[in-house]
């Protein structure tokens, strides 16, 4: 395994774990109405939440591959999955209507920046990981 593989699986995990932890702690939906139901934005940030968690468990997961290939491949996997939570809150499923609530202030900016950053590193874990292969191989 080389340094960039060891550093990418570091900050994927430390990035994922993150986006879970705060998603369900710091940077939640709105809370519930005064009658108890919710608005639209709790679901919103359940899907979100539920997509962080298992962000969280494929970048654990890849720690204990040592294979290129397969750590390629569950960063193949988390791209799309860190992109459908970036875009889920206010896009997929609707947010509050008032812009001021704090669906919209912090969960959504929260989702989109995480979401985009373990993204990026997904694909850069790919690229590193091919050229890895084609350094061994070739």
């Amino acid at each position: 395994m080389s340094k960039q593989s060891l550093v990418t699986d570091i900050l994927l995990i430390l990035s994922s774990v993150f986006f879970a932890v705060g998603t369900g702690f710091l940077f939640t939906a709105c809370g519930p109405k005064e009658d108890g139901s919710f608005m639209a934005c709790h679901w919103a940030w359940l899907a979100v939440l539920s997509i962080a968690v298992v962000l969280a468990v494929q970048s654990v997961l890849r720690l204990f591959f040592r294979s290129s290939e397969a750590k390629k491949g569950l960063s193949a996997a988390m791209l799309p999955t860190a992109v459908l939570a970036a875009v889920i809150p206010g896009n997929i499923i609707n947010l509050c209507m008032m812009n001021t609530m704090h669906c919209h202030t912090t969960m959504k900016p929260f989702a989109l920046v995480m979401g985009i950053v373990i993204a990026v590193l997904s694909a850069v874990d790919i690229i590193i990981n091919s050229v890895g292969n084609k350094k061994t191989n070739g």
